[in-house]
């Protein structure tokens, strides 16, 4: 099973990495339709730095929960309690955030549910894996937790968890690479400013 959750996890990491290049592509030739200067432009960076920061956090807490027991052991309690897959929560809202930076509302929907299909298939399959793997308990995790949206009310923790620090600062490292998106779009922006990069399309 672990063999084939990982070929699943490596054609994950393979079909983001073809989508963020396309996705780059195209915001390397379209500009806001609010200029950068403009307040409604901030905004829309300040919103979508806010939710990258809320995903490095979010990934990094879901986290100190499974690190290292994702394959062994059933995780239900923490962020696990309320939802099934946190951590792909936090990186569909890490993804909007990327795109909001660019300064479009529309370049945040786009990468959060590119994200969010990708992730929605891999779920699927791992779901299937995992039944097979833990059977009644999980399929009892599967009926009572939902999938994607959290609910608060299912909330439950244990006093004490195994944290793996290695593991925490590795998801910490890794989700931190969506703050780099800040720095690409105002590079892209000055870019586009000085006539380097062309300008295809407006987006709001």
């Amino acid at each position: 099973m672990n063999n084939t959750l990982s070929r699943t996890q490596k054609r994950r990491k393979a079909t983001i990495a073809i989508g963020a290049l396309f996705l780059l592509s195209a915001f390397l030739v379209t500009q806001s339709s609010w200029q950068p200067s403009a307040a409604m432009h901030e905004s829309i960076e300040f919103t979508g730095l806010a939710l990258i920061i809320v995903a490095v956090l979010g990934r990094t807490w879901s986290t100190l929960y499974i690190g290292g027991k994702k394959n062994g052991d059933l995780v239900h309690n923490g962020p696990y309690s309320m939802c099934r897959n946190p951590l792909y929560v936090f990186s569909v809202i890490g993804a909007t955030g990327m795109g909001m930076v660019s300064g479009t509302i529309t370049g945040g929907l786009v990468t959060g549910l590119a994200c969010f299909l990708v992730f929605d298939r891999v779920i699927r399959k791992e779901e299937s894996f995992l039944t097979a793997h833990f059977g009644a308990p999980y399929r009892h995790y599967l009926d009572t937790v939902p999938r994607w949206l959290p609910n608060p009310a299912l909330w439950h923790d244990v006093e004490e968890t195994v944290v793996r620090p290695k593991l925490v600062l590795t998801t910490f490292r890794d989700a931190c690479i969506f703050l780099l998106a800040y720095p690409f779009f105002e590079f892209v922006e000055k870019a586009q400013l000085v006539h380097i990069a062309p300008i295809l399309a407006h987006v709001p």
